[in-house]
């Protein structure tokens, strides 16, 4: 019984190892990115979908429509980028527009919040 603790304990310390080693080695966009996509990842997580009444004006369900489908587009954009980034294209422009866009991202999300388009 303790050899197999032993055991056990000596392969999550390995394991543990080497994947902090894989972690410190991966350049400083990569990190940036997956920092940034854990972030929104997570506040879209505790922001519920959107709550359209029935007594809203036909004016604010163009609006959130609208602000979904920038949304979408942003998503798409950011994911095209990863994907290059995948095949090793780690460029200071394409850093840049990644960073831009998940700005983006997050201040439509903030703007929906403020308006009350998205209930908390």
């Amino acid at each position: 019984m303790a050899a197999a603790l032993l055991i056990f304990f000596s392969a999550a310390g390995i394991i543990s190892t080497i994947w902090n080693a894989f972690e410190r080695s991966q350049p400083h966009a990569v990190k940036l990115d997956a920092a940034y996509t854990t972030a929104i990842r997570e506040f879209e997580k505790i922001v519920p979908d959107v709550i359209v009444s029935k007594t809203d004006s036909a004016g604010t369900t163009d609006l959130i429509s609208v602000r979904r489908d920038e949304l979408n587009n942003l998503d798409a954009a950011i994911q095209r980028l990863q994907t290059d980034a995948i095949s090793g294209d780690l460029s200071p422009l394409r850093q840049r527009r990644l960073r831009q866009l998940y700005s983006m991202k997050l201040n439509i999300l903030q703007e929906m919040i403020e308006n009350g388009e998205i209930a908390l």
